[in-house]
């Protein structure tokens, strides 16, 4: 029998060493389960909260793919909020934008938390950097919560009074379902209505708004309008009886006023149909009235300037002018052909020398041009003998033969619709 210290603890030995192996062995497999051999990079998220369930080796999700773990979770130093350490692949922190959203998801109703990490719509910015703090923009709320805010509301609510209403509820809906089924349908026709009604509904909405601006602008100018209308019903008001006088006043003229209108309304309607001749006739020629005027004006003027304005009165200055032919009828008998229309004739600023080309018109002869408007001496037609002493003394009358043309003449102008 072996005696040597070795011999005798031989066995001890190889037991301890085989145990020194199981566990140095389970202890590499729950390294490598937990990932304790694999290297990861730090980043870190700060939340308002972080929930019951996230666990520390709870899942990291970039578009639905494992990208890393929860580190810890610990409450932030500052006491306001948490903060959360992902032990992150390494080759998939590049992978994460710097503009990535995070959210605190429960994907069951009982499971644990995931961090999810949301690439925004748009241009991606670069990757993160290993150490960088994202916040967390949702956090997903918890059955205990959900349980939680129900148990206060049943507290509030006081379940046996919820089960009277629904009871009461009950009894009240119980053989009237009929009814309710066509009034759920008369409802849908109204919603199906409002429905097909709705974008003119939104216009209204616009031009509302519309209106509502204006109003909003011209609001001041509404409450000045409504303070000066206090004043003038404070003034009615003291007034009161001088209006009620008025008034009476008034009732007393329109009685009269009705008495003349009805004897002389005949009357005043034929002076108005007299009168629509002449008013048409001025109101062709109103055009010309200012120009008239303002001529008034400038001759007054001219007249004030040259003769002073001391003794009121007319200056004009009188000279002789050839004669003209003596009256003969039925050629010189009254022929209205001016029809020239309204026109200023150069008034306000004619000089009163020149006659307007428009003026010099010979209206008794078919509106034309009168050659005779100058002044230059010429003998009468008759002469002027025949003029004093009359044709005879010329030329010997035929007195029949100056009836029988008179005769034809006036035929003459009756069949033309000119004679009178």
């Amino acid at each position: 029998m072996d005696q040597t210290f070795f011999g005798r603890f031989k066995y001890k030995i190889y037991a301890t060493i085989l145990l020194a192996l199981i566990v140095g062995f389970v202890a590499i497999c729950v390294g490598g389960y937990k990932g304790t051999f694999t290297p990861t990079t730090p980043l870190y998220i700060h939340a308002d909260r972080s929930g019951l369930q996230m666990y520390p080796g709870n899942r990291v999700l970039l578009r639905g793919v494992d990208v890393g773990t929860v580190g810890a979770v610990a409450m932030a130093a500052d006491g306001n909020g948490v903060d959360i350490t992902l032990k992150m692949k390494p080759e998939m922190v590049s992978k994460v934008p710097a503009n990535a959203t995070v959210s605190l998801d429960q994907l069951t109703a009982f499971g644990a938390k995931t961090v999810t990490l949301t690439v925004p719509d748009g241009a991606a910015q670069p990757g993160v950097q290993p150490g960088t703090t994202l916040a967390a923009g949702r956090v997903t709320v918890e059955v205990n919560s959900v349980f939680d805010q129900l148990t206060r509301v049943l507290n509030d609510a006081q379940p046996a009074k919820v089960n009277a209403v629904l009871g009461g509820l009950a009894e009240t809906l119980h053989g009237r379902g009929e009814k309710i089924g066509r009034t759920v349908g008369t409802m849908n026709d109204y919603l199906v209505k409002f429905n097909r009604d709705l974008p003119t509904l939104r216009e209204d909405f616009r031009k509302g708004a519309q209106v509502a601006d204006l109003y909003a602008g011209v609001t001041p100018d509404l409450m000045r309008l409504f303070a000066n209308g206090t004043v003038t019903a404070d003034t009615i008001v003291d007034q009161r009886d001088n209006l009620d006088e008025a008034l009476h006043q008034v009732t007393r003229v329109s009685g009269i006023g009705e008495d003349f209108l009805t004897e002389n309304g005949d009357d005043i309607i034929d002076v108005a149909g007299n009168l629509r001749p002449t008013t048409s006739l001025l109101r062709r020629y109103s055009p010309m009235f200012p120009c008239f005027l303002q001529g008034l004006a400038v001759s007054n003027k001219q007249l004030i300037t040259s003769q002073g304005n001391t003794v009121p009165g007319l200056v004009g200055v009188t000279t002789f002018v050839p004669g003209t032919n003596p009256y003969r009828y039925p050629d010189d008998l009254p022929n209205m052909n001016a029809n020239s229309g309204p026109a200023c004739h150069g008034l306000p600023n004619w000089d009163g020398v020149d006659t307007p080309p428009g003026l010099d018109r010979n209206f008794s002869h078919g509106n034309q041009k009168d050659n005779r408007g100058d002044n230059t001496p010429r003998i009468g037609d008759p002469p002027a003998v025949a003029q004093l002493f009359g044709g005879s003394a010329v030329t010997p009358r035929d007195g029949a033969a100056e009836k029988k043309a008179a005769e034809q003449k006036q035929r003459e102008m009756q069949q033309n619709g000119g004679g009178r």
